[in-house]
């Protein structure tokens, strides 16, 4: 056992993890302070909405999330890529990144609104209500690129500020809503003043510590290379869109009331935490990951690979674990008695983390061998199943069908579909060889 823990010091004090754990303690930060405020007091919104009201407006929030993804056309990895290869100026690169998402952004906005007043079976004037509030929260979220900026250079500190400050402070306001009885209308008006602030911290923290915020310029040649490296992920994101929230979609399209949608989410708030988990890590690891490439050392950057794919592969075993001991009584103690149908649906929605876990680095791999077309055509396969599946799942089965429906399709997306490709087949045998933890001694090595 002495020798275990030694092997986990001297990992930890291995060149390029330290920088990687300094950089993911203020990510994790942002993540952990976010998933636990949030989780006590979205479940407090909870209760006091009840699973009805609930429902209709995570309807909205599923339709939001859709376009807003749709907004940032997959250019996440490419731009951070950019901006630690310098391929261009680093005023170009952000500059050029914001005018296309502020562009992305408004038609994005204006498609939710519009399908919300003239598409939706459900449509009332509550439903467009909520629509216009959570559009308008598309627009503020064009500050992710300053985070890019961030994450390029490991210094994640001033964006988990700036996103913090508004996010804790529109906590206790939402406190205060409870208290004085208010509607769900101030709640959803009060999510997107969390992203305005946010938005307006994020890029007065980039202009204090650059001054470069009015230099940035269009530079057309960046546009250009930016959308044909981008097109192949924008084509998967939007795939990736369809099978993330469709199925909560296809439960307020398909099913009479919202009450299904309603226990659904509430699954998913909890689900959340292992992909914020996921999140943080890969934020942080991305970076030395293009290094490393960089440097063409291949035997080094497929060990450091089989390394974090076990660490993290546990990762999401050891999550699975303590659901099966203690995820009903969390949701007993947090959401309440009207909720509990929602742990079935996040036991199924564990099973599904293990996988994302597995493969939490695959995109990035091929993202930096210029192989985004592997990422569209897995991420396209895995939508068609995914709307395949809930079309037979749910009118039977309700939200456990479309929870059964996404685990289906991770199966597909990242593994089937990956066996048809020469360019994935190496990850992919690194991912299964992972499922079985054969590599996990390779982790503290």
């Amino acid at each position: 056992m002495a020798s275990f823990f030694q092997q986990v010091r001297n990992w930890l004090q291995k060149d390029g993890v330290v920088s990687i754990i300094k950089n993911m303690n203020w990510l994790a930060f942002d993540k952990i302070s976010r998933i636990l405020v949030g989780l006590f007091i979205n479940a407090w919104v909870r209760r006091y909405l009840g699973v009805e009201t609930v429902g209709l407006w995570d309807y909205v929030i599923a339709l939001g999330m859709m376009f807003y993804n749709l907004s940032t056309f997959g250019m996440e990895r490419i731009v951070i890529r950019d901006l630690v290869s310098k391929k261009f100026d680093q005023t170009a690169i952000l500059g050029t990144t914001f005018f296309f998402r502020a562009f992305s952004s408004i038609i994005s906005a204006a498609a939710v609104f519009v399908y919300v007043s003239y598409f939706s079976d459900k449509s009332s004037g509550l439903l467009i209500t909520l629509g216009a509030i959570v559009a308008s929260g598309i627009l503020f979220q064009t500050s992710d690129i300053v985070q890019y900026y961030y994450q390029s250079i490991l210094k994640s500190k001033r964006a988990v500020i700036a996103k913090n400050i508004s996010f804790l402070s529109l906590s206790l306001i939402k406190i205060l809503l409870i208290v004085n009885n208010q509607s769900v209308e101030m709640f959803a008006l009060v999510n997107t003043i969390d992203l305005m602030i946010g938005c307006l911290l994020m890029f007065f923290f980039y202009f204090r510590d650059t001054h470069l915020l009015s230099k940035w310029y269009l530079n057309k040649k960046y546009l250009k290379q930016l959308i044909k490296d981008s097109w192949p992920l924008a084509v998967s994101s939007l795939a990736f869109v369809l099978y993330s929230k469709i199925d909560q979609l296809m439960l307020g399209e398909m099913k009479e009331t919202t009450y299904d949608i309603g226990i659904y989410a509430t699954a998913s708030k909890l689900y959340d935490i292992p992909i914020s988990v996921i999140g943080v890590i890969i934020a942080s690891v991305y970076p030395p990951f293009i290094q490393l490439f960089n440097r063409q050392d291949k035997s080094m950057f497929f060990d450091r690979y089989k390394k974090t794919t076990a660490g993290l592969t546990l990762l999401g075993y050891l999550g699975f674990l303590f659901n099966l001991f203690f995820g009903e009584y969390i949701i007993l103690f947090l959401f309440g008695e009207d909720f509990l149908p929602a742990h079935k649906i996040f036991s199924i929605q564990c099973l599904s983390a293990i996988l994302m876990f597995n493969a939490a680095l695959r995109s990035n791999y091929l993202s930096l061998t210029d192989q985004q077309k592997v990422i569209m055509y897995s991420t396209i396969f895995g939508a068609t199943a995914n709307i395949v599946l809930n079309l037979y799942l749910i009118p039977d089965y309700g939200a456990v069908g479309a929870a059964y429906a996404t685990l289906i399709t991770q199966l597909i997306s990242l593994y089937v579909v990956s066996i048809f490709f020469k360019e994935a087949r190496s990850i992919t045998y690194i991912q299964l060889r992972n499922l079985f933890l054969l590599d996990l001694r390779r982790f503290l090595k």
